[in-house]
């Protein structure tokens, strides 16, 4: 199965126009148009993680649940995609529950960020930074370092 096949499996129950057509523009929003025709074992690892974003998006989903979905790519990759994720995120004004232990990545992509401790919301963050956002927007660095520094308070009374 292509990869255009497979994106195409995430809207498959709609008539053959519509599906083509967003799997299409699924595929052009996470530029891989050029490997549509490609099959999964030919695809890097960023490419694969594109694909299936692509398998997302076309769905056009109200919401849109991202768990650890860029800590497996190279920092480059990982770069370009943040870039146009915010704006796929922009023009398709998609809310998406970003779950990842990098805090830089969630600076980069949220607006508010939610700290969970024992499973329970324990502290929020909002992102002030306008979009797009770049690694090197003003205060981002600031941000990310002080949103670090809370992890460890308290630390003591987490460990036994």
């Amino acid at each position: 199965m292509t990869v255009r096949e497979n994106v195409s499996l995430a809207v498959r129950e709609l008539p053959d126009a519509e599906k083509w057509r967003r799997t299409d523009e699924a595929l052009k929003a996470v530029r891989l148009s050029d490997a549509a025709d490609a099959f999964p074992k030919e695809l890097s690892g960023g490419m694969a993680q594109r694909a299936g974003f692509a398998r997302a998006i076309a769905q056009s989903p109200d919401i849109l649940l991202l768990d650890e979905a860029f800590g497996a790519l190279d920092a480059l990759t990982r770069t370009v995609l943040y870039q146009e994720f915010q704006a796929l995120q922009r023009e398709r004004r998609m809310t998406v529950l970003l779950i990842t232990h990098d805090v830089l990545e969630a600076v980069m992509l949220s607006r508010t960020i939610m700290r969970l401790r024992g499973g329970v919301i324990d502290e929020s963050f909002a992102v002030p930074f306008p979009y797009p956002r770049s690694l090197a927007t003003p205060g981002a660095g600031e941000l990310s370092h002080r949103i670090y520094g809370t992890f460890f308070t308290g630390e003591k009374e987490d460990i036994k």
